[in-house]
């Protein structure tokens, strides 16, 4: 954007040294930077809030974090770009709701899931709502990774579900999933093996698509 601060205003020959000068002219230097320094600081505001950052702002009050809130990139050229990941272990079961973990979408875009109990139902939560800003709708893409870490060593059988009743849709003659009614379930075997999930939706998680990746 083009500043508009305005500085050509400001008499930088003023005062004239050697001579009785008239205040009008530092009070015409000291409008004029006023109304410069007050246009610096709206527009640092607005960069602030909309610019992509090198660094988080953490010396703000609030903290400053590029949060670009649903806005577009268009016609960018990526260098080492990496997706955040985060590890998940289930809780033990002295812990209330143990057998229900949430694949939270705002978390991570791989998410692996430590899993120690058979019966588990993994929730996919808080996909992007389409259409919000306005005129803005999501393809949204979720990878799991799941393993098995039962002691002792057992199968088990988890359940993936949709968030706000929505529905999971399992590729047809998928090798791991299973459809069952409006959710997905599968089992991990006892020979520590990594299972790799891969869940999109293009309606707000109103409807969940799944495939297995692969098994490792």
């Amino acid at each position: 954007m083009t500043s508009a601060i305005i500085y050509n205003t400001i008499n930088t020959n003023y005062p004239v040294a050697g001579q009785d000068n008239d205040s009008q002219g530092f009070r015409d230097n000291f409008t004029a930077i006023h109304a410069g320094l007050a246009e610096a600081s709206a527009e640092l505001t607005v960069l602030q809030t909309v610019a992509v950052l090198s660094a988080d702002l953490a010396t703000q009050t609030t903290p400053v974090v590029n949060n670009l809130l649903g806005s577009t990139i268009s016609n960018a050229l990526y260098n080492q770009f990496s997706g955040k990941f985060v590890p998940i272990t289930q809780s033990n079961s002295t812990v209330p709701g143990y057998l229900t973990v949430a694949a939270d979408f705002t978390l991570a875009a791989v998410q692996q899931f430590n899993i120690k109990y058979t019966g588990t139902q993994i929730n996919f939560v808080n996909w992007p709502v389409n259409n919000t800003p306005v005129g803005n709708n999501y393809y949204s893409v979720l990878r799991i990774i799941l393993t098995n870490i039962s002691s002792p060593s057992a199968s088990a059988t988890i359940t993936f579900g949709a968030s706000l009743g929505g529905v999971i849709k399992v590729a047809q003659n998928d090798a791991v999933l299973t459809q069952s009614s409006s959710n997905a379930t599968m089992t991990l075997g006892t020979t520590g093996l990594t299972y790799v999930i891969d869940a999109w939706t293009v309606d707000s998680g109103q409807h969940v698509f799944m495939k297995s990746s692969s098994t490792y």
